[in-house]
């Protein structure tokens, strides 16, 4: 019975030892999933906050340009309001020739 009992013990060992190498191989290979899935969204989280950068740096391109554009609008409007200034001091100046000239013309018919 005793060498019966050794044999069964042995055997109950063999299989216990066979079943916590199954498992310990189950656990490495569900560890060695975790990480490749860890790595996967560190690698896609990565992608997003890129994306994000790329995104606020697209935003502020944006916002620069329109600043750019309003500054160049503003500019445009005071070019504009110094244009037509100068048109009326234009305009204003031969007036002036035109009436000088005529009471010149005048002047000298009266003589």
């Amino acid at each position: 019975l005793q060498g019966l009992r050794s044999e069964f013990a042995s055997k109950s060992e063999v299989a216990a030892l066979k079943d916590m190498q199954t498992k310990q191989a189950q656990a490495q290979e569900t560890h060695a999933q975790g990480l490749q899935a860890l790595e996967k969204a560190q690698t896609d989280a990565h992608k997003r906050h890129a994306n994000e950068l790329q995104g606020l740096r697209s935003e502020f391109a944006s916002k620069s340009e329109v600043a750019a554009l309003k500054d160049m609008q503003t500019k445009q409007a005071q070019a504009q309001e110094t244009h037509a200034q100068g048109l009326q001091a234009l305009e204003k100046a031969q007036t002036d020739a035109h009436k000088r000239h005529a009471n010149e013309l005048q002047g000298l018919r009266s003589e």
